[in-house]
């Protein structure tokens, strides 16, 4: 098994840190990257997305929607697919 190195860039809008462009980039053949992300920008570029919730903790933890950004959008349950459709729309 494979695991991505500790490749952070900290971020000035969140004070949190995400993964670099070559993080992002990593693509094993045959096998999977899971990514745990909230940043618009690596999800609307996803292969796939689980998006899970509504909320956090024991309001949490219900798969709401999957699939590629173009079928996440349609959700109405999810949160996600409110910001995500506005950053599809803004890249169209």
């Amino acid at each position: 098994m494979n695991f991505l190195p500790d490749v952070y860039v900290h971020c000035d809008k969140c004070n949190g840190k995400r993964y670099n462009r070559e993080t992002l980039e990593v693509r094993y053949k045959g096998n999977t990257v899971i990514v745990i992300e909230h940043n618009m920008d690596v999800i609307k570029v996803a292969d796939h997305i689980i998006d899970i919730g509504p909320e956090g903790g024991k309001n949490g933890g219900g798969i709401l929607c999957t699939g590629i950004p173009e079928e996440i959008v349609r959700s109405r349950e999810s949160f996600t697919a409110g910001f995500l459709k506005e950053e599809i729309n803004n890249i169209q």
